[in-house]
């Protein structure tokens, strides 16, 4: 077993890890896959969807959550983002998601703590500067009644 030691703190090696806990983790990690796709298939389809020119904002209470997939959501709310193939290459939807996020920053004290969020990103988002897409995110969260 290889233990690192990193200023004092010890970590034991990524392959001890895999050679050891391989089962237990990709099991643990497969249900947390299942959590997720779960929330964004539940929100695509069952929420409240408020669309602008270049983003989408759907949304749902906790509460309208199947069990099986809600069981680990409480305490703030939660934000996903969706930025399809069709926004550009891998570089450009990354860039996608950072501003969705800065943007987001500004608003995510605000936001009620029993909902989940998706923000699904249009093809002509790179269109926008970044004042705009504040601007319309702003509009589409009052519009969907997700703040305080």
């Amino acid at each position: 077993c290889e233990i690192l030691s990193l200023g004092g703190l010890f970590s034991i090696s990524s392959r001890f890890l895999a050679e050891n806990f391989e089962f237990s983790l990709a099991k643990k990690l497969n249900k947390l896959v299942l959590v997720i796709w779960g929330v964004f298939s539940f929100l695509l389809k069952e929420g409240r969807r408020i669309r602008g020119e270049h983003l989408a904002v759907y949304s749902a209470d906790l509460s309208r959550l199947p069990e099986e997939i809600s069981f680990k959501l409480t305490g703030f709310p939660k934000v996903g983002f969706s930025v399809g193939k069709r926004c550009g290459k891998a570089h450009d939807r990354n860039r996608i998601k950072r501003r969705f996020r800065a943007a987001l920053s500004e608003f995510f004290p605000l936001l009620k703590k029993d909902k989940v969020i998706i923000l699904r990103a249009a093809e002509r988002i790179d269109d926008l500067s970044f004042v705009e897409l504040k601007f319309e995110l702003d509009q589409l969260i009052r519009k969907s009644g997700i703040f305080l």
